[in-house]
């Protein structure tokens, strides 16, 4: 499977919180992170090894095929350093697709793995206001 697009990008919480945020996008119903569009869809994972790697199911629904691999790379207590992987089937696409999919790819781990407000990434749906979130914030046990 080709990978066409990848970023990477520092978070401060440490792996086990990254790790955590990626494998249960709605363990915190107060805090939801995960703003998916008209055109996404909530991905599954059929690829993870704690704390070090998530693979994501496709966000489109029009490119079932993509996945999404997050490396998670950081000491147990210190800030995590995080990259994405864009890969798909063996039909790759044309050049212009590939800057949408990696621009939404960015967007979408954006949303999911900064403290970056979700207004970076155009809104289908005017009638909804995005608010900042940030899905790792700390937890005491």
């Amino acid at each position: 499977m080709p990978e066409i697009a990848s970023r990477s990008r520092t978070q401060p919480p440490p792996p086990r919180i990254v790790y955590e945020a990626l494998t249960k996008p709605d363990r915190d119903p107060t805090r939801p992170w995960l703003i998916l569009h008209n055109d996404e869809q909530r991905p599954s994972i059929p690829e993870a090894a704690d704390p070090n790697l998530v693979v994501w199911t496709s966000i489109w629904l029009w490119r079932p095929d993509a996945r999404i691999r997050f490396g998670i790379i950081g000491p147990p207590h210190g800030s995590t350093t995080l990259s994405w992987t864009l890969i798909v089937d063996e039909l790759v696409p044309d050049g212009e697709t590939i800057v949408r999919m990696r621009n939404e790819s960015t967007n979408s781990s954006t949303r999911t793995c900064a403290s970056r407000s979700v207004n970076s990434h155009p809104i289908k749906d005017p009638s909804s206001t995005p608010v900042e979130r940030s899905p790792f914030r700390h937890r005491t046990p």
